[in-house]
């Protein structure tokens, strides 16, 4: 089985309403994903508490551009988190 998640972006968490998940939902979320049977692709912001908490899978930076509000947009980094 292949799991697709897309939480929010670290830093960012409060955007879907408050405490809905909370930072430390990231750590209990690194930890189900380390006894997953199965594969998964995580994609979220790159930053190094992410690099952190998700250090034993396979990370690959990729560039995107942020264009929501129409217009050229801008330029940012996330990572694909990966077993």
């Amino acid at each position: 089985t292949l799991f697709y998640l897309d939480p929010p972006y670290w830093g960012s968490e409060d955007d879907y309403g408050v405490e809905m998940f909370p930072q430390s939902s990231f750590a209990a979320l690194a930890g189900t994903l380390r006894h997953l049977r199965g594969r998964f692709l995580l994609s979220i912001n790159d930053v190094p508490e992410v690099r952190a908490l998700f250090g034993g899978f396979a990370l690959e930076e990729v560039g995107v551009t942020y264009s929501i509000q129409g217009g050229a947009g801008h330029q940012a980094r996330e990572l694909i988190i990966s077993q």
